[in-house]
């Protein structure tokens, strides 16, 4: 559960007391006993540091960074504040690749990789990252 916990919480950046996604009681009886059986103890935590500390992203970058100087056409970077996985820092590069002429950057407040800001609205309705995502796109078309 605790593996479960840290992954939902600190790696896809959903908020603790406002877990947007399913209630409580399907993720940890139903998910956690049903990853129990499948993945091995400690699967999850493992799972996120790698995503953290993995230095595969700056190999694969630095390979296909020639290519992005040249790019002529117009990007947009659309990152989450809270976004462990694809955090700001690890994009910087390629907004420096594409250049300000060619990159738009946009950090959206208090997202992580799924989990959005606390509940809004009347009707439990969540932002997340890929809905701002949606409205940014197209605003940027």
């Amino acid at each position: 559960v605790q593996d479960c916990q840290h992954f939902f919480y600190d790696c896809l950046g959903f908020h603790k007391e406002d877990f947007a996604v399913v209630p409580q009681w399907i993720l940890w009886r139903g998910l956690v006993s049903q990853r129990l059986s499948t993945y091995p103890t400690g699967y999850f935590s493992r799972f996120a540091k790698q995503l953290v500390e993995s230095r595969k992203e700056q190999t694969k970058l630095s390979d296909i960074a020639p290519f992005m100087k040249s790019a002529r056409t117009p990007v947009l970077l659309v990152l989450g504040e809270r976004d462990a996985c694809v955090n700001v820092n690890k994009c910087a590069q390629i907004e420096r690749q594409f250049g300000n002429e060619y990159c738009t950057k946009v950090v959206v407040k208090d997202h992580g990789h799924l989990g959005g800001p606390k509940r809004i609205g009347n009707y439990g309705m969540h932002r997340n990252l890929w809905t701002e995502s949606a409205k940014l796109s197209a605003q940027f078309l």
